[in-house]
């Protein structure tokens, strides 16, 4: 899986994406391969950590987004709860 697709990208849990980071990054640690295929390997791992960061960053946008809609919900349960108090 040298030259990965987005397709398979896409197919790939963060978690299996970590996997085969840590992967390539031994491979090249080794040091052990042909230019070549150290070349290649580099440039799936670059991918893989490109994929690894957005996929991270649409997480934290997410979870902020639900942070503020959650707190959006209590400051309006809260001012209507008040309102109560008249």
């Amino acid at each position: 899986m040298s030259n990965m697709s987005e397709n398979e990208l896409d197919a790939l849990s963060f978690e299996e994406i970590m996997d085969e980071l840590e992967k390539s990054v031994s491979d090249l640690e080794n040091g052990k391969l042909p230019l070549n295929k150290a070349s290649e390997v580099y440039e799936k791992g670059m991918k893989l950590a490109e994929e690894a960061n957005k996929r991270l960053s649409d997480t934290e946008i997410k979870i902020t987004d639900i942070k503020k809609a959650f707190e959006e919900k209590i400051e309006m349960s809260s001012q209507n709860e008040s309102d109560l108090d008249i």
